[in-house]
């Protein structure tokens, strides 16, 4: 007779079945997740022990029986592909440190190749200032010295321009003087002009060498910085085409995992249908294991049955009682009030 709700006859028995109903599903359904998380831990557990069992008649070579004997050839086979497979993922592993160790090995190099560079770029920046200050000063003073020039011829121009008008009164001795310090202050000046292009002239090889090896200095550290970041998008694409095979691999060796425990699992189910003498100490366990899930699937079922047998037009009328007592109750609250 399964497992059934109590439930009294007439009106007051369908009032009280409604709280029957609520009470005694919540707590067989509480009883069932229960007994269903215990059912798979209780299988979880045989499962282990079927799988161990498996294992040591693999092991045991005086355990002469043909189930165990196809199981070893058909085991030792996915146990040859996994090991290769493990050691693809392992040859991955030490290809991707590799990668690594020469990433960081060239990094440095790339880096200190740089900043001798860098310093190189510093000390031509140290040479150059000078020369500069130099060329600057120079050509500062070629510019001073064709400002009074031009000063000075403007000065004869206007002397000379003197002597031959008619509309101002002058001294010509004076101004004939005059003329003659100008032209030799001229001729002083332009004396000096040699010096100074000679020594612009020497500066401005000077300053171009100085450019022209920071020009290739820079060009240098500008290419030593795109390889360092070539090499490594280069090391990055490597290391991420090897991480997608060790991938693969790493997959494959899980495949092979659950294969073999699959195939240890059959065998131990074979073992338990077959019940050899040698492994009665682990069978009598797994019987025990079977026993408890029987039972507890068994009370599964019958909270499910007494889940599904809640009696629904008793349920109705539980509650068309409940909302009748309700409503008589408001009637004489709002009568009394």
């Amino acid at each position: 007779m399964p497992e059934s709700l109590p439930r009294k006859k007439g009106f007051a028995g369908d009032a009280s079945y409604v709280f029957t109903v609520l009470f005694g599903v919540t707590r067989a359904r509480r009883e069932l997740a229960a007994a269903r998380a215990a059912t798979g831990a209780e299988r979880q557990r045989r499962d282990d022990r079927v799988g161990a069992m498996a294992r040591e008649a693999i092991a045991d070579d005086e355990l002469a029986l043909a189930t165990v004997q196809a199981a070893r050839e058909a085991l030792g086979d996915l146990e040859d592909a996994r090991s290769r497979r493990a050691g693809a993922v392992a040859a991955a592993d030490a290809e991707i440190s590799t990668i690594r160790h020469d990433r960081s090995r060239d990094s440095k190099e790339h880096q200190a190749a740089i900043t001798t560079l860098e310093a190189e770029l510093a000390q031509i920046a140290t040479t150059l200032e000078p020369l500069e200050r130099d060329a600057a000063r120079v050509r500062k003073q070629a510019a001073a010295h064709r400002s009074t020039l031009a000063a000075i011829d403007q000065k004869i121009a206007a002397a000379t321009a003197s002597l031959v008008s008619v509309k101002v009164r002058i001294d010509h001795a004076t101004v004939q003087a005059d003329l003659a310090s100008l032209r030799a202050d001229r001729q002083g000046i332009e004396r000096e002009e040699p010096a100074i292009a000679a020594e612009l002239h020497a500066l401005e090889p000077k300053i171009a060498s100085v450019l022209a090896a920071r020009k290739d200095a820079e060009h240098k550290i500008r290419m030593a910085r795109e390889a360092e970041t070539e090499a490594g998008h280069r090391a990055d694409e490597r290391i991420a085409a090897v991480i997608a095979q060790r991938t693969v691999e790493e997959r494959a060796v899980h495949d092979a995992d659950r294969e073999r425990d699959a195939a240890l699992r059959a065998l131990g189910e074979d073992l338990c249908a077959e019940r050899p003498a040698a492994l009665r100490s682990r069978l009598d366990v797994i019987d025990e294991h079977d026993v408890v899930i029987a039972t507890r699937e068994r009370r599964a079922v019958e909270l499910g049955e007494l889940i599904g047998g809640v009696d629904r037009r008793a349920m109705a009328r539980g509650f068309a009682v409940w909302l009748a007592l309700l409503a008589a109750v408001a009637v004489v609250v709002y009568l009394v009030v």
